[in-house]
């Protein structure tokens, strides 16, 4: 996976957790679909971080994703430690920012830069 490829995928998760952080705010009826969108986030970066589990998927990784990928997903995916299923509560929402921290940090680390604006 190249930078920009990389780039995308961790802005696409990023996205995800600002969209479920935005549930909260719009309407407590929403709690069975922030459960839903929460889990699968969680399921989404666990199966990222698990590609860089064996021996084989870190041989066949890029340079990039063994310094910036595989870091942010596992890092992300650790922060989200609430269980999946859980009720929506204010220890989801502070997995969620500290996960989408974890993923900006690697995006504005300065020797990450996407050529060409990729």
């Amino acid at each position: 996976m190249d930078r920009g490829h990389i780039n995308q995928k961790l802005q696409e998760f990023s996205n995800r957790i600002d969209r479920i952080i935005g549930m909260f705010d719009e309407n407590l009826t929403k709690r069975g679909a922030i459960a839903i969108e929460y889990a699968r986030l969680k399921d989404d970066l666990k199966i990222e971080k698990d590609k860089f589990q064996t021996q084989q998927g870190w041989d066949h990784a890029s340079e990039d994703e063994r310094k910036f990928y595989s870091p942010a997903v596992e890092g992300a995916y650790i922060e989200l430690n609430a269980r999946s299923g859980s009720s929506p509560s204010r220890k989801v929402i502070d997995n969620l920012k500290a996960a989408r921290i974890r993923i900006s940090s690697y995006l504005d680390q300065p020797d990450y830069s996407v050529p060409n604006g990729k």
